[in-house]
């Protein structure tokens, strides 16, 4: 990306060049996998999955809070407790598998 800035009216704008050939040239997805094969991601889809279920952590260990207080009664509380740990453990274990599979890709 080129960036170029500009002076308008004691104002600074910054204006950028996107390189389409270059985002034409990535490649996004792999092709679906035939029968019995499993589906080998690219690095970028390894990318966005790490980006994407890192940022549901922090909400789901809020919404995980939210749901202890406002328990009122043991069972309640209990199935907060689980229901909001499996929530972040899912997160947490899904970033870390696809952390590890982004920097073992070959693709």
């Amino acid at each position: 990306m080129k960036f170029k800035s500009k002076f308008n009216q004691s104002k600074l704008y910054f204006h950028y060049d996107v390189q389409w050939d270059k985002l034409k040239s990535v490649k996004w997805m792999n092709a679906r996998a035939s029968s019995n094969k499993a589906y080998v991601p690219t690095t970028v889809e390894n990318v966005a999955n790490v980006c994407t279920h890192a940022l549901c952590v922090a909400p789901a260990s809020l919404g995980a809070r939210e749901l202890l207080t406002r328990s009122v009664n043991a069972p309640q509380a209990i199935a907060a407790v689980v229901y909001g740990l499996a929530l972040c453990l899912l997160f947490a274990v899904s970033t870390t598998f696809h952390s590890v599979c982004c920097c073992k890709s070959d693709t």
